[in-house]
Protein backbone atom coordinates (compact mmCIF):
# COMPACT_ATOMS: atom_id res chain seq x y z
CA UNK A 1 0.00 0.00 0.00
CA UNK A 2 1.35 3.44 -0.87
CA UNK A 3 2.32 5.69 2.02
CA UNK A 4 0.52 8.98 2.62
CA UNK A 5 2.57 11.87 1.26
CA UNK A 6 2.22 15.38 2.66
CA UNK A 7 4.39 17.06 0.04
CA UNK A 8 3.74 17.72 -3.63
CA UNK A 9 3.73 14.27 -5.27
CA UNK A 10 2.19 13.32 -8.56
CA UNK A 11 -0.71 10.88 -8.41
CA UNK A 12 1.06 8.70 -10.96
CA UNK A 13 3.87 8.03 -8.47
CA UNK A 14 1.39 6.87 -5.85
CA UNK A 15 -0.28 4.52 -8.32
CA UNK A 16 3.00 3.02 -9.45
CA UNK A 17 4.09 2.39 -5.87
CA UNK A 18 0.75 0.98 -4.82
CA UNK A 19 0.27 -1.49 -7.65
CA UNK A 20 3.87 -2.64 -7.85
CA UNK A 21 3.43 -3.86 -4.29
CA UNK A 22 -0.06 -5.20 -4.89
CA UNK A 23 1.01 -7.62 -7.63
CA UNK A 24 3.57 -9.27 -5.36
CA UNK A 25 0.96 -9.58 -2.62
CA UNK A 26 -1.50 -11.14 -5.05
CA UNK A 27 1.14 -13.61 -6.21
CA UNK A 28 1.75 -14.66 -2.61
CA UNK A 29 -1.91 -15.15 -1.74
CA UNK A 30 -3.76 -16.29 -4.84
CA UNK A 31 -1.46 -18.48 -6.92
CA UNK A 32 -1.84 -22.23 -6.55
CA UNK A 33 0.55 -23.81 -9.06
CA UNK A 34 3.30 -21.20 -8.51
CA UNK A 35 3.25 -21.92 -4.81
CA UNK A 36 3.55 -25.69 -5.23
CA UNK A 37 6.51 -26.13 -7.60
CA UNK A 38 10.22 -25.94 -6.84
CA UNK A 39 11.88 -22.55 -7.31
CA UNK A 40 15.38 -21.62 -8.47
CA UNK A 41 16.79 -18.10 -8.46
CA UNK A 42 18.12 -16.89 -11.81
CA UNK A 43 21.31 -14.81 -11.49
CA UNK A 44 21.88 -11.75 -13.65
CA UNK A 45 23.89 -11.76 -16.87
CA UNK A 46 24.03 -15.53 -17.39
CA UNK A 47 22.11 -15.82 -20.66
CA UNK A 48 18.49 -16.68 -21.53
CA UNK A 49 18.81 -20.46 -21.22
CA UNK A 50 18.04 -21.62 -17.71
CA UNK A 51 19.60 -24.99 -16.80
CA UNK A 52 17.93 -26.90 -13.97
CA UNK A 53 20.57 -29.38 -12.77
CA UNK A 54 19.65 -32.81 -11.50
CA UNK A 55 21.65 -35.63 -9.91
CA UNK A 56 20.03 -38.94 -10.82
CA UNK A 57 19.17 -41.46 -8.11
CA UNK A 58 21.49 -44.26 -7.04
CA UNK A 59 20.52 -47.93 -6.82
CA UNK A 60 20.02 -49.62 -3.47
CA UNK A 61 22.88 -51.76 -2.10
CA UNK A 62 21.36 -54.67 -0.18
CA UNK A 63 24.45 -56.93 -0.39
CA UNK A 64 26.78 -56.68 2.62
CA UNK A 65 30.22 -55.15 2.22
CA UNK A 66 31.87 -58.37 3.49
CA UNK A 67 29.76 -60.72 1.36
CA UNK A 68 31.76 -63.72 0.10
CA UNK A 69 34.40 -63.49 2.79
CA UNK A 70 34.49 -64.09 6.54
CA UNK A 71 32.61 -61.44 8.47
CA UNK A 72 34.93 -59.03 10.17
CA UNK A 73 37.74 -59.35 7.61
CA UNK A 74 39.01 -56.27 5.85
CA UNK A 75 36.70 -54.65 3.35
CA UNK A 76 36.49 -51.33 1.65
CA UNK A 77 40.01 -51.54 0.21
CA UNK A 78 40.42 -50.12 -3.28
CA UNK A 79 43.85 -51.71 -3.94
CA UNK A 80 43.52 -54.03 -6.94
CA UNK A 81 45.95 -56.67 -5.67
CA UNK A 82 43.81 -57.49 -2.64
CA UNK A 83 40.38 -56.70 -4.02
CA UNK A 84 39.85 -60.38 -4.89
CA UNK A 85 40.48 -61.56 -1.37
CA UNK A 86 38.67 -58.85 0.56
CA UNK A 87 35.73 -56.61 -0.08
CA UNK A 88 36.58 -53.71 -2.35
CA UNK A 89 35.04 -50.25 -2.51
CA UNK A 90 31.67 -50.09 -4.16
CA UNK A 91 33.00 -47.61 -6.69
CA UNK A 92 29.65 -45.98 -7.39
CA UNK A 93 29.42 -43.05 -9.76
CA UNK A 94 26.71 -40.48 -10.10
CA UNK A 95 25.30 -38.76 -13.15
CA UNK A 96 24.57 -35.04 -13.27
CA UNK A 97 22.50 -33.80 -16.15
CA UNK A 98 20.32 -30.80 -16.84
CA UNK A 99 16.94 -29.91 -18.25
CA UNK A 100 16.80 -26.49 -19.88
CA UNK A 101 14.13 -23.84 -20.31
CA UNK A 102 14.23 -20.46 -22.04
CA UNK A 103 13.70 -17.30 -20.04
CA UNK A 104 11.04 -15.16 -21.69
CA UNK A 105 9.15 -11.98 -20.94
CA UNK A 106 5.36 -11.94 -20.60
CA UNK A 107 3.12 -8.93 -20.34
CA UNK A 108 0.23 -6.81 -21.56
CA UNK A 109 -0.43 -3.10 -21.89
CA UNK A 110 -3.24 -0.64 -22.53
CA UNK A 111 -3.17 2.99 -23.65
CA UNK A 112 -5.50 5.49 -21.94
CA UNK A 113 -5.90 9.09 -23.07
CA UNK A 114 -5.83 11.93 -20.63
CA UNK A 115 -9.30 12.98 -21.81
CA UNK A 116 -10.68 9.49 -21.09
CA UNK A 117 -9.24 9.49 -17.58
CA UNK A 118 -10.64 12.98 -16.90
CA UNK A 119 -14.15 12.37 -18.24
CA UNK A 120 -14.98 8.72 -17.59
CA UNK A 121 -17.49 7.96 -14.87
CA UNK A 122 -16.33 6.19 -12.85
CA UNK A 123 -12.58 6.77 -13.13
CA UNK A 124 -11.36 3.64 -15.01
CA UNK A 125 -7.89 3.48 -13.44
CA UNK A 126 -8.63 1.71 -10.13
CA UNK A 127 -10.77 -1.02 -11.73
CA UNK A 128 -8.43 -1.48 -14.71
CA UNK A 129 -5.41 -1.80 -12.45
CA UNK A 130 -7.16 -4.48 -10.44
CA UNK A 131 -8.09 -6.33 -13.64
CA UNK A 132 -4.46 -6.12 -14.76
CA UNK A 133 -3.40 -7.65 -11.44
CA UNK A 134 -5.84 -10.52 -11.96
CA UNK A 135 -4.64 -11.04 -15.53
CA UNK A 136 -0.96 -11.01 -14.58
CA UNK A 137 -1.23 -13.45 -11.67
CA UNK A 138 -3.65 -15.76 -13.50
CA UNK A 139 -1.40 -15.87 -16.56
CA UNK A 140 1.54 -16.92 -14.42
CA UNK A 141 -0.46 -19.66 -12.76
CA UNK A 142 -1.82 -20.88 -16.07
CA UNK A 143 1.64 -21.09 -17.65
CA UNK A 144 2.86 -23.29 -14.82
CA UNK A 145 -0.34 -25.34 -14.68
CA UNK A 146 -0.16 -26.12 -18.37
CA UNK A 147 3.56 -26.85 -18.15
CA UNK A 148 2.97 -29.41 -15.39
CA UNK A 149 0.78 -31.55 -17.64
CA UNK A 150 1.83 -30.65 -21.21
CA UNK A 151 4.17 -28.43 -23.15
CA UNK A 152 5.12 -24.94 -22.02
CA UNK A 153 3.86 -22.98 -25.04
CA UNK A 154 0.77 -20.78 -25.13
CA UNK A 155 -1.51 -23.73 -25.90
CA UNK A 156 -2.69 -26.54 -23.65
CA UNK A 157 -1.11 -29.73 -24.96
CA UNK A 158 -2.41 -33.29 -25.18
CA UNK A 159 1.21 -34.50 -25.28
CA UNK A 160 2.53 -35.20 -21.80
CA UNK A 161 5.90 -33.73 -20.75
CA UNK A 162 9.03 -35.78 -21.22
CA UNK A 163 12.69 -35.39 -20.32
CA UNK A 164 15.88 -37.38 -20.70
CA UNK A 165 16.48 -39.57 -17.68
CA UNK A 166 19.21 -42.20 -17.43
CA UNK A 167 20.20 -41.50 -21.06
CA UNK A 168 16.69 -42.20 -22.36
CA UNK A 169 13.58 -40.12 -22.98
CA UNK A 170 10.97 -40.69 -20.25
CA UNK A 171 7.39 -39.42 -20.38
CA UNK A 172 5.11 -38.60 -17.46
CA UNK A 173 2.68 -41.43 -16.66
CA UNK A 174 -1.00 -40.90 -17.51
CA UNK A 175 -3.98 -42.16 -15.52
CA UNK A 176 -7.31 -42.21 -17.35
CA UNK A 177 -10.73 -41.73 -15.87
CA UNK A 178 -11.35 -43.85 -12.79
CA UNK A 179 -7.92 -45.45 -12.94
CA UNK A 180 -8.22 -47.24 -16.29
CA UNK A 181 -5.12 -47.67 -18.43
CA UNK A 182 -6.62 -48.33 -21.87
CA UNK A 183 -8.38 -45.07 -22.70
CA UNK A 184 -7.19 -42.24 -24.96
CA UNK A 185 -8.20 -38.60 -25.24
CA UNK A 186 -10.10 -39.53 -28.40
CA UNK A 187 -12.32 -41.98 -26.52
CA UNK A 188 -13.03 -40.02 -23.32
CA UNK A 189 -16.73 -39.19 -23.04
CA UNK A 190 -18.42 -37.45 -20.12
CA UNK A 191 -21.58 -39.52 -20.75
CA UNK A 192 -19.62 -42.58 -19.63
CA UNK A 193 -19.27 -42.59 -15.80
CA UNK A 194 -16.00 -44.54 -15.92
CA UNK A 195 -14.43 -41.73 -17.95
CA UNK A 196 -14.96 -39.24 -15.11
CA UNK A 197 -12.60 -38.57 -12.25
CA UNK A 198 -13.15 -40.69 -9.13
CA UNK A 199 -11.52 -41.20 -5.76
CA UNK A 200 -9.99 -44.40 -7.12
CA UNK A 201 -8.03 -42.24 -9.60
CA UNK A 202 -5.95 -40.81 -6.75
CA UNK A 203 -5.35 -44.26 -5.29
CA UNK A 204 -3.83 -45.26 -8.65
CA UNK A 205 -1.70 -42.10 -8.73
CA UNK A 206 -0.34 -42.69 -5.26
CA UNK A 207 0.48 -46.32 -6.08
CA UNK A 208 2.46 -45.24 -9.15
CA UNK A 209 4.37 -42.50 -7.33
CA UNK A 210 5.19 -44.74 -4.39
CA UNK A 211 6.35 -47.50 -6.75
CA UNK A 212 8.95 -45.06 -8.13
CA UNK A 213 9.88 -43.99 -4.56
CA UNK A 214 8.98 -40.40 -5.46
CA UNK A 215 9.84 -38.00 -2.61
CA UNK A 216 6.79 -36.65 -0.81
CA UNK A 217 5.76 -33.10 -1.60
CA UNK A 218 7.33 -30.64 0.84
CA UNK A 219 3.88 -29.09 1.52
CA UNK A 220 2.20 -32.43 2.28
CA UNK A 221 3.98 -34.49 4.97
CA UNK A 222 3.73 -38.14 3.96
CA UNK A 223 1.81 -37.41 0.78
CA UNK A 224 1.62 -35.77 -2.61
CA UNK A 225 -0.27 -32.83 -4.09
CA UNK A 226 -2.75 -32.73 -6.97
CA UNK A 227 -4.61 -29.85 -8.62
CA UNK A 228 -7.87 -30.55 -10.45
CA UNK A 229 -10.21 -28.32 -12.44
CA UNK A 230 -13.58 -27.05 -11.15
CA UNK A 231 -15.26 -29.46 -13.58
CA UNK A 232 -13.29 -32.41 -12.24
CA UNK A 233 -13.95 -31.27 -8.66
CA UNK A 234 -17.68 -31.19 -9.37
CA UNK A 235 -17.58 -34.77 -10.66
CA UNK A 236 -15.37 -35.94 -7.78
CA UNK A 237 -17.83 -34.63 -5.19
CA UNK A 238 -20.51 -36.87 -6.67
CA UNK A 239 -18.33 -39.97 -6.39
CA UNK A 240 -19.58 -42.30 -3.66
CA UNK A 241 -16.13 -43.19 -2.34
CA UNK A 242 -15.12 -39.55 -2.10
CA UNK A 243 -18.30 -38.67 -0.24
CA UNK A 244 -17.59 -41.43 2.26
CA UNK A 245 -14.04 -40.15 2.78
CA UNK A 246 -15.24 -36.57 3.21
CA UNK A 247 -17.98 -37.46 5.67
CA UNK A 248 -15.58 -39.47 7.83
CA UNK A 249 -13.07 -36.60 8.01
CA UNK A 250 -12.72 -34.04 10.75
CA UNK A 251 -14.97 -31.71 8.78
CA UNK A 252 -18.38 -32.64 7.52
CA UNK A 253 -18.48 -33.21 3.79
CA UNK A 254 -20.65 -30.15 3.19
CA UNK A 255 -17.96 -27.89 4.66
CA UNK A 256 -15.23 -29.36 2.48
CA UNK A 257 -17.34 -28.89 -0.62
CA UNK A 258 -17.52 -25.13 -0.08
CA UNK A 259 -13.83 -24.24 -0.22
CA UNK A 260 -11.06 -24.50 -2.81
CA UNK A 261 -9.32 -27.25 -0.87
CA UNK A 262 -11.11 -30.38 -1.96
CA UNK A 263 -9.40 -32.45 0.74
CA UNK A 264 -6.95 -35.29 1.16
CA UNK A 265 -7.85 -38.32 -0.92
CA UNK A 266 -5.76 -41.50 -0.55
CA UNK A 267 -2.71 -39.57 0.65
CA UNK A 268 -2.94 -36.84 -2.02
CA UNK A 269 -3.79 -33.27 -1.02
CA UNK A 270 -6.25 -32.23 -3.72
CA UNK A 271 -6.68 -28.54 -4.61
CA UNK A 272 -8.83 -26.86 -7.24
CA UNK A 273 -7.84 -24.33 -9.92
CA UNK A 274 -9.47 -23.07 -13.14
CA UNK A 275 -6.04 -23.09 -14.80
CA UNK A 276 -5.74 -26.86 -15.24
CA UNK A 277 -4.96 -27.73 -18.87
CA UNK A 278 -8.04 -28.43 -20.99
CA UNK A 279 -9.26 -28.77 -24.57
CA UNK A 280 -12.50 -29.67 -26.37
CA UNK A 281 -13.60 -33.29 -26.23
CA UNK A 282 -13.33 -35.51 -29.30
CA UNK A 283 -16.44 -37.64 -28.83
CA UNK A 284 -18.63 -34.62 -27.99
CA UNK A 285 -16.78 -31.36 -28.66
CA UNK A 286 -19.93 -29.30 -28.01
CA UNK A 287 -20.54 -30.42 -24.43
CA UNK A 288 -17.33 -32.09 -23.24
CA UNK A 289 -13.83 -30.99 -22.33
CA UNK A 290 -10.76 -33.12 -21.65
CA UNK A 291 -9.03 -31.95 -18.46
CA UNK A 292 -5.43 -32.84 -17.54
CA UNK A 293 -4.78 -32.60 -13.82
CA UNK A 294 -1.22 -33.06 -12.48
CA UNK A 295 -0.36 -34.99 -9.31
CA UNK A 296 3.25 -34.75 -8.20
CA UNK A 297 5.89 -34.98 -5.53
CA UNK A 298 9.00 -32.98 -4.78
CA UNK A 299 11.46 -32.41 -7.66
CA UNK A 300 8.92 -32.81 -10.47
CA UNK A 301 8.81 -29.24 -11.85
CA UNK A 302 11.23 -26.34 -11.44
CA UNK A 303 10.65 -22.71 -12.33
CA UNK A 304 12.22 -19.29 -11.85
CA UNK A 305 11.74 -17.76 -8.42
CA UNK A 306 10.44 -14.21 -8.29
CA UNK A 307 11.43 -13.67 -4.70
CA UNK A 308 14.98 -12.74 -5.73
CA UNK A 309 16.98 -12.13 -8.86
CA UNK A 310 15.86 -10.66 -12.14
CA UNK A 311 12.41 -10.02 -13.52
CA UNK A 312 10.41 -9.17 -10.40
CA UNK A 313 6.74 -9.05 -11.58
CA UNK A 314 5.11 -5.64 -11.55
CA UNK A 315 2.18 -3.60 -12.77
CA UNK A 316 2.93 -0.01 -13.84
CA UNK A 317 0.96 3.12 -14.63
CA UNK A 318 2.71 5.79 -16.70
CA UNK A 319 0.87 9.09 -16.57
CA UNK A 320 0.44 11.25 -19.72
CA UNK A 321 3.50 13.44 -20.26
CA UNK A 322 4.88 15.37 -23.26
CA UNK A 323 7.48 13.63 -25.40
CA UNK A 324 8.71 13.62 -28.99
CA UNK A 325 6.14 10.95 -29.82
CA UNK A 326 3.33 12.65 -27.87
CA UNK A 327 3.96 16.39 -27.87
CA UNK A 328 0.63 17.19 -26.19
CA UNK A 329 1.19 14.68 -23.40
CA UNK A 330 -2.12 13.02 -24.12
CA UNK A 331 -1.46 9.30 -23.73
CA UNK A 332 -0.92 7.28 -20.56
CA UNK A 333 -0.24 3.55 -20.22
CA UNK A 334 -1.04 0.66 -17.90
CA UNK A 335 1.18 -2.42 -18.22
CA UNK A 336 2.30 -5.56 -16.45
CA UNK A 337 5.28 -7.80 -17.13
CA UNK A 338 7.32 -10.61 -15.64
CA UNK A 339 10.15 -12.92 -16.69
CA UNK A 340 9.62 -16.65 -16.41
CA UNK A 341 11.10 -20.03 -17.30
CA UNK A 342 10.07 -23.46 -16.10
CA UNK A 343 9.95 -27.11 -17.09
CA UNK A 344 9.36 -30.66 -15.87
CA UNK A 345 12.72 -31.87 -14.57
CA UNK A 346 11.95 -35.40 -13.40
CA UNK A 347 9.02 -37.01 -15.30
CA UNK A 348 8.99 -39.99 -12.92
CA UNK A 349 7.93 -37.73 -10.05
CA UNK A 350 4.52 -36.84 -11.46
CA UNK A 351 1.33 -38.35 -12.86
CA UNK A 352 -1.30 -36.73 -15.08
CA UNK A 353 -4.99 -37.51 -14.64
CA UNK A 354 -6.91 -37.21 -17.92
CA UNK A 355 -10.68 -37.22 -17.64
CA UNK A 356 -13.77 -35.96 -19.43
CA UNK A 357 -16.08 -33.35 -17.92
CA UNK A 358 -19.12 -31.33 -18.88
CA UNK A 359 -17.94 -28.40 -16.72
CA UNK A 360 -16.98 -26.23 -19.69
CA UNK A 361 -14.86 -23.11 -19.45
CA UNK A 362 -16.83 -19.95 -20.31
CA UNK A 363 -16.03 -18.00 -23.45
CA UNK A 364 -16.36 -14.69 -21.60
CA UNK A 365 -15.64 -13.53 -18.08
CA UNK A 366 -13.33 -11.59 -15.80
CA UNK A 367 -10.73 -14.32 -15.84
CA UNK A 368 -11.22 -16.32 -19.02
CA UNK A 369 -8.38 -18.85 -19.07
CA UNK A 370 -8.57 -19.31 -22.84
CA UNK A 371 -8.23 -15.61 -23.65
CA UNK A 372 -5.67 -14.47 -21.10
CA UNK A 373 -2.51 -15.10 -23.10
CA UNK A 374 -3.66 -14.62 -26.69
Amino acid sequence: MASINTGETEAATLLRTHFDTELMERLKKELIFKDLVNDKVVPNNRGKTVAFHRIQGLPLTPVGLSAGIVDGEAFGNAHSSISSTAGSLRGLTYVTDEVTATLNIYGADMSLTELLMLTSEPNPLPELMDIFLVQASATMDQKIGWGLSGNTTNAASATVPSATYNAASVSVTTVWGDGSATLTEATLDADNPTHLIAAETFNTCRRLLRTYSVPYHNRVPGGYVGVISPGQAGNLRLDGTFQEIALKGFKMGESKFENAEVGKVFGIQVLESPHVSYSAGTVDATNDEIHRAPVWGNGYFYNVSHAKGIGRPRVNFIAPSPSAADVYGNNGFISWKYYWAGTVVNPLNGVIIKTATTGLHPSTGRDNAAAIIT
